[in-house]
């Protein structure tokens, strides 16, 4: 196994969710990492190297608070890329 940031996981995991809340919102490939990538910085990361390690990382993602700390964290990530999105004009579409 390799080294592994679960926390990355489950930000994807919950992305798609997130996304409907805010229909206006550009998915193409550059928002949706800017997304992703901000989220990321305002959450803790959860690094693994062993399967016992993936699995208490994955229990510990059943936990209510730890859900809501994602879907807050992507909120605010949406609704910050909305305001100024980086792409290019014809990504827009994608």
């Amino acid at each position: 196994m390799q080294l592994v940031n679960c926390m990355e996981a489950a930000v994807a995991a919950h992305f798609s969710e997130v996304a409907q809340r805010f229909p206006g919102a550009c998915l193409c490939p550059r928002c949706r990492l800017d997304v992703m990538a901000l989220a990321l910085n305002a959450l803790p990361p959860r690094y693994v190297v062993s399967e016992e390690g993936e699995v208490y990382a994955r229990t510990e993602q059943l936990g209510q608070q730890y859900n809501a700390d994602i879907t807050i964290a992507l909120t605010h990530a949406f609704t910050q890329v909305m305001a100024a999105p980086r792409h290019q004009k014809d990504e827009e579409e994608g």
